[in-house]
């Protein structure tokens, strides 16, 4: 009965994330903060996908030894950082409720 009882305990909830987020600290200068906070809600969902496209890019420093970085940025890359930069600026659409039947 005991096992029972336990059993059913754990089966309600959210499911665990195959790969979960990791929380991290760091310290950013106050007005890039303020900066990124007066975007409006969502703002850090919008700085990891800033993040990811500067990894994806090469932007972070990331060197790989088998691709040797060029010395000019292409236009390419200007555009999509540019993109990037005005994607960070608009604030993320408020995410739809459900509606309960």
């Amino acid at each position: 009965m005991i096992e029972a009882m336990k059993e059913m305990r754990r089966k309600g909830g959210r499911p665990k994330a195959v790969t979960p987020k990791v929380h991290i600290g760091f310290r950013l200068a106050a007005e890039i903060v303020e900066g990124i906070k007066a975007t409006g809600p969502g703002y850090n969902a919008r700085v990891e996908q800033a993040l990811r496209a500067a990894l994806e890019l090469g932007a972070l420093g990331r060197k790989d030894p088998a691709k040797p970085e060029p010395s000019v940025k292409s236009a390419k890359d200007t555009a999509a950082l540019a993109a990037m930069r005005r994607k960070l600026r608009q604030p993320a659409k408020p995410a739809a409720r459900k509606r309960r039947a």
